[in-house]
């Protein structure tokens, strides 16, 4: 795994908004490139065969088990709502919480836009709801993945990251990269600020030297990602990047997201 650390400029950041894009041919089956990373979760689009593609979003119970049986009622991260088409289920074995997902056949070469909502839950005084949507380009609509409810949590946006990885094991031959751009942070008071800054952070087993092909930087002004397919110019962890923001920010009406 490939991992993109960002600074938030503020702090009661609401909004987290990040624009993606797989090259052409860098999408082989058991790909996942998360765009939106928070304390608790991540959101992003997987290859799961080869004729099926996701958008998924999971949020991870504060009770840490690999077991989800062993997660109490008052533990469980319930589930607000969710978009059409979208299964929403409990899962485990990589801790346990809640995974929401739709078909969504996505396209290498063509960007998507991301955008999260992480906010204290009015409702519930020890919850934080976490809502997630994907920007369709094919129907020019903000889709709603899913609504959730993290219990024994408050707080907002915290813990931006992205990051690249294989999920097929037998797949770690076939390199994939993903680029990351235009991201903006949007507070609690409804302020827009540009996110600029990165570090780029490798797999455990980079440490070991057991994978050295991990990579991170930036081209064409965009943060980057790469990783498997046994390269050799790997970069080191903990490596600073930063980008110079030059588009305007994202025409969002917040009011009318589904």
């Amino acid at each position: 795994m490939a991992v993109l650390n960002y600074t938030l400029p503020s702090d009661s950041i609401e909004w987290f908004y990040n624009e993606v894009t797989v090259p052409v041919g860098n999408d082989p089956i058991g790909s996942y490139f998360v765009s939106n990373g928070f304390d608790g979760g991540y959101f992003g689009i997987q290859v799961n065969s080869p004729t099926e593609r996701r958008a998924l979003f999971s949020v991870w119970s504060p009770h840490k088990t690999d077991n989800p049986k062993e997660v109490s009622a008052d533990e469980e991260v319930l589930l607000n709502r969710k978009g059409d088409n979208v299964t929403s289920q409990i899962f485990g074995h990589e801790g346990s919480g809640r995974q929401n997902f739709m078909i969504f056949q996505w396209k290498a070469g063509t960007t998507y836009k991301f955008l999260t909502q992480v906010l204290p839950d009015p409702e519930r005084p020890t919850y934080t709801k976490f809502t997630c949507w994907i920007y369709d380009p094919d129907s020019s609509k903000w889709l709603l993945v899913a609504s959730n409810s993290r219990p024994k949590t408050k707080t907002y946006y915290s813990g931006a990251y992205s990051f690249s990885e294989n999920f097929i094991s037998d797949n770690g031959y076939i390199v994939r990269k993903v680029f990351f751009s235009n991201m903006w942070a949007v507070t609690a008071a409804g302020e827009w600020e540009r996110v600029n800054q990165a570090s780029f952070v490798c797999a455990a087993s980079v440490s070991t030297g057991q994978r050295m092909d991990y990579k991170g930087g930036v081209e064409d002004n965009k943060f980057f990602l790469q990783n498997c397919g046994f390269f050799s110019d790997y970069t080191s962890s903990n490596l600073p990047l930063s980008i110079v923001s030059l588009e305007n920010k994202p025409d969002i009406d917040f009011s009318k997201l589904p």
